[in-house]
């Protein structure tokens, strides 16, 4: 339970630093995203894995920093990653950035296809500021 609490407490403040990057207008590229890669994977996901790029110096060619995220078949972790890899070769843009509500923060989400994955977005985050 001390873990959640320090997972959310530096999730709210990566999130804060981003709080007056600008609203994105366009998606990271599909180039980008091949160039960047996967490189985590986390496994527990009910029939799943979840294969994760987050670092918000990733070099992607947009000025906010994205979060990529695969959901994957239920394959073993190394088969999940291999997959995963493959997936960013044949992946095609489908749609974004799409803005949604939540809360306290502004979400953003770009989606994307591949056969090797059941799904493929990129997320940013911004806080809302209260300037009232």
């Amino acid at each position: 339970m001390r873990y959640v609490g320090f997972f959310i407490f530096l999730l709210f403040l990566t999130h804060f630093s981003y709080a007056e990057e600008p609203a994105p207008t366009i998606c990271p590229s599909v180039k980008a995203i091949r160039s960047v890669g996967v490189n985590k994977s986390r496994s527990g996901y009910p029939f799943a894995n979840f294969i994760v790029t987050h670092d918000p110096i990733v070099p992607y060619d947009t000025e906010q920093p994205w979060e990529l995220s695969m959901f994957m078949d239920d394959w073993f972790e190394s088969d999940a990653m291999k997959n995963a890899k493959k997936g960013l070769e044949n992946l095609e843009f489908t749609s974004g950035p799409i803005h949604e509500d939540w809360g306290g923060y502004d979400k953003w989400t770009c989606n994307y296809q591949t056969h090797y994955a059941k799904e493929v977005v990129m997320e940013f985050y911004r806080l809302k500021i209260n300037r009232s």
